[in-house]
């Protein structure tokens, strides 16, 4: 096959678009399956994240390998990079998986294309997200402490995403009409689209923030980085470890998780539960 030319952001780009499959049935992707992975990429935030993750570490190959083109790439390469990950950039095993994932899209790709797939590295233990600077998740006295630490708008969306565990690309798509009878209407990843219920305080806050604008309109117009500034002032001013946007989601699931082992689920119907209330498709994920 001819090389692909251009740079190496290019070069990704071209590969993984050629799986995109916006508009194709599961099924007709089953169909074209290479080794039981269903070929296609579903979702426009999926393929960008997929194209970052793949930039990150073949510019990282390019750096220090001299790498020009993607079929240069090989598996010692990739093995020496999630090395680094691992133990010099501390990644969470949040990171290590989307990675793998992203490679995983990118073997596919080069099986379409002609190049040699390469060997993903195998699983293995991880350092916690709990070891990092940042915490994974809070007590319920730290939430509250950080809660009330903020000023509006951060503290209606700091407990927007304590009620329902939705994340902030998710927080920030909400609309006036998203504000249902004591419940909110999420839209995730991939157009997934769930309505989960709040606290009659909650419900009632919203309400009022809300008040004078027309349908249509966003509930929260400030920016992520902003939102993720004020918490990072609020955890200093509070006296709780400084955590990422994400912690918040974190401690939606810990305090789901435990209410339902409390009503005596198991822990994998625990996790299954809790897995579908946050938009993930498999449990392990939760």
């Amino acid at each position: 096959m001819r090389r692909n030319s251009g740079s190496l952001v290019y070069q990704v780009t071209t590969l993984l678009q050629s799986l995109d499959a916006f508009g194709s049935s599961r099924h007709d992707a089953k169909a074209a399956a290479i080794d039981s992975q269903p070929v296609g990429i579903y979702s426009f935030s999926t393929m960008k994240t997929y194209i970052n993750y793949n930039v990150r570490l073949l510019r990282w190959c390019a750096e220090r390998y001299g790498l020009r083109h993607v079929d240069e790439l090989t598996a010692g390469m990739v093995a020496a990079y999630f090395d680094w990950l691992v133990n010099d950039q501390k990644a969470s095993a949040w990171t290590i998986a989307t990675q793998k994932s992203a490679l995983k899209k990118l073997n596919q790709a080069f099986s379409l294309h002609g190049y040699m797939p390469l060997s993903i590295p195998p699983d293995r233990p991880l350092r916690r997200l709990a070891d990092r600077q940042h915490v994974t998740t809070y007590t319920d006295d730290e939430a509250h402490r950080l809660i009330n630490a903020l000023s509006l708008p951060y503290q209606l969306m700091a407990q927007t995403q304590l009620a329902t565990g939705c994340r902030v690309v998710s927080l920030l798509r909400l609309r006036v009409e998203d504000i249902g009878a004591r419940r909110l209407r999420i839209r995730g990843k991939g157009g997934k689209v769930q309505w989960r219920p709040i606290d009659p305080e909650l419900h009632r806050a919203l309400l009022r923030w809300t008040a004078v604008r027309p349908a249509g309109a966003r509930v929260f117009t400030a920016s992520a980085s902003a939102y993720r500034m004020a918490l990072h002032r609020a955890c200093i001013q509070a006296g709780v470890p400084v955590g990422s946007t994400h912690a918040l989601r974190r401690t939606f699931a810990r305090q789901r998780y435990e209410s339902l082992r409390r009503q005596r689920l198991s822990d994998r119907e625990a996790r299954q539960v809790l897995a579908r209330g946050l938009g993930h498709g498999a449990h392990r994920i939760s």
